[in-house]
């Protein structure tokens, strides 16, 4: 497995040919109008307006027609047709029109890594071979009217929230995998994380669901579920008495494929008792549990429980993670104390004032909490200083500062991308509030601004950048949401016409 170098952001947009564009831009404006019909309609018609919850799902209903749109709408598709253009080159876009070509030509599979921007070439068949191997783990095949009698079931639930004319059937995407280069095996020993991307379009339903319950959960219990850094680094801040205390960090290995029913069932009737659940709701959640990973034309489905998998990448697998956490932080407040533990995800922080038995005491009861729920984790206690996210804490003088890896440098889309020119001119800006939220302090900004410059000035801008101080005041402003239709036409350099 060798590295593919490419020593740029790959959120680079490499400027459009004039047949892209117009492309993208028909589809934008169609999109547009197709909305301003609707709105327009209703405005006209509003006896017409249906009040049922869509849940962002599209309607196929054919766009009815508005005649008092017509000239506006001919106008519209009329700047597709007077497009002009103006001379746009430099060697940034040419070196991503000859990267994009090598890849195209490439006969081999490149493959991303999973926790850095690291991109990796496997031959084909080495490529399907890890892909096999990972599937063959925790997946065995299953027959294509095991498929059918779930899209039956989705559907009779989308008759039920009356969706059933804005729901597509479940998608058949092929699995994937990314490579975990983070790991020390490697690359001795290359472990992968399998990724199903195939979708049950119900999991938007199950998702705002989970949302609701999550939320009037955190709001009864005040439990640290962190939802960001900001929210990890305000608890670290709020902590008494830093240097009398060591951190206690642990790490739940594999969460997502390792939530079993039980558990989901359990986390759910826990959570019954801070906000209203029905029997619809949870066999909406369950449904969504009833997926299928597909890979050269064949279906599989999970050894242990067929009927019941918490994939990575389907639409509400981080909700039901988020709800089992909640499940798993009530039983550890039992023995670590609500405002000294958190958690993010599948990543675990406390911070402890005990003796070191008494550590290795506390360590054996977590790690039985866990194991009663078929959890494993990972520990690592009786340390001051330790990484969080993209955070560094020190209990030892009580700063916080931005944290990335070793072999892992930031990385900016360079100013000759084919982004609009007010995202470019915002980058610098936003890089600077958010190296000055990680940093505790003006002298920890100092201390930890140059790679982020240097990788700033390797993207072609020419700015340093100046520390922000946090503000005093957190309340927001109360603001109206404004029911605005928007038209976003796709940005090209090479556009002189001033389209919106």
């Amino acid at each position: 497995m060798d590295q593919f170098h490419i020593d740029y952001s790959l959120k680079n947009i490499p400027a459009p040919s004039r047949f892209q564009y117009k492309k993208q831009l028909v589809s934008k404006v169609a999109s547009f109008a197709t909305r301003l019909r609707w709105k327009a309609f209703f405005i006209l018609n509003p006896a017409t307006r249906s009040q049922k919850k869509t849940f962002g799902f599209k309607t196929l209903t054919k766009t009815p027609m508005v005649p008092e749109l017509k000239q506006f709408e001919d106008e519209l598709f009329n700047i597709v047709t007077s497009i002009k253009y103006r001379p746009f080159k430099n060697q940034f876009q040419d070196k991503l029109r000859e990267d994009k070509e090598k890849v195209l030509r490439t006969n081999e599979v490149i493959v991303k890594a999973d926790k850095s921007t690291n991109l990796y070439k496997v031959s084909v068949d080495q490529y399907n071979k890890q892909v096999k191997d990972n599937i063959t783990k925790d997946y065995r095949k299953c027959s294509r009217s095991d498929i059918e009698e779930v899209t039956r079931e989705a559907a009779d639930i989308a008759r039920k929230y009356d969706l059933e004319d804005r729901i597509d059937i479940p998608t058949e995407e092929e699995a994937f995998i990314t490579v975990k280069d983070h790991k020390e095996s490697f690359p001795g020993k290359v472990e992968c994380r399998l990724i199903n991307p195939a979708k049950n379009n119900i999991g938007v339903i199950s998702k705002e669901i989970l949302d609701r319950i999550n939320s009037s959960i955190r709001s009864a219990t005040h439990s640290n579920q962190w939802q960001n850094t900001n929210a990890a680094i305000k608890w670290f801040n709020s902590i008494t008495a830093k240097n009398k205390k060591t951190f206690f960090k642990f790490d739940i290995v594999s969460f997502y494929p390792s939530i079993k029913k039980q558990l989901l069932t359990d986390a759910l009737e826990w959570a019954r008792s801070f906000t209203e659940i029905s029997e619809e709701e949870i066999n909406t959640i369950m449904h969504c549990r009833k997926t299928f990973l597909f890979f050269k034309n064949e279906c599989w489905v999970k050894k242990t429980d067929p009927s019941f998998d918490v994939s990575m990448g389907s639409l509400d697998s981080a909700e039901v993670c988020e709800l089992v956490g909640l499940f798993l932080l009530s039983q550890l407040e039992q023995i670590i104390p609500q405002s000294n533990l958190g958690l993010y995800r599948d990543d675990g922080l406390a911070v402890v004032e005990l003796p070191g038995p008494e550590i290795e005491k506390l360590r054996k009861k977590v790690i039985n909490i866990f194991s009663k729920h078929n959890l494993k984790i990972t520990t690592q206690v009786n340390i001051k200083v330790t990484d969080f996210l993209d955070v560094l804490f020190d209990l030892q003088n009580g700063l916080h500062r931005p944290y990335k890896k070793a072999t892992s440098n930031p990385i900016y889309i360079h100013k000759d991308s084919n982004h609009p020119a007010h995202v470019k001119k915002e980058l610098p800006l936003m890089i600077a509030r958010r190296i000055s939220d990680l940093s505790s302090n003006h002298e920890v900004f100092t201390t930890e601004v140059a790679v982020y410059n240097n990788a700033l000035m390797t993207a072609g801008y020419n700015s340093n950048l100046q520390y922000t101080e946090k503000p005093t005041c957190t309340v927001r402003k109360r603001t109206r949401k404004k029911n605005v239709v928007w038209f976003n036409p796709p940005w090209n350099d090479e556009v002189s016409t001033n389209i919106a």
